[in-house]
């Protein structure tokens, strides 16, 4: 079998959720390490996200938040069709 290695990565999401609950704008603000597609992945994991709105004075409120998404992702660094040299 092939070498796997586990590649952890962190975005940063800025959302904008309604009074409702609803997300209405999300984009990535930062991912690390880039190019790895984490951030499309987040896009992708909270595009259809339904929250709890935030509150102000006892009623729900429009509200504008900036979250950490954690991931970890299995690499395979050898695949496992080839040999190493002899």
């Amino acid at each position: 079998t092939g070498t796997t290695v586990a590649v952890t990565g962190v975005v940063e999401l800025a959302l904008n959720v309604d009074a409702r609950g609803n997300l209405k704008n999300i984009e990535v603000v930062s991912e690390e390490p880039p190019l790895l597609g984490f951030g499309k992945a987040a896009l992708s994991d909270f595009g259809g996200a339904k929250f709890i709105p935030a509150f102000r004075s006892g009623q729900p409120v429009e509200s504008n938040v900036k979250i950490p998404v954690y991931y970890k992702k299995p690499v395979q660094l050898i695949p496992d069709n080839t040999k190493p040299p002899e």
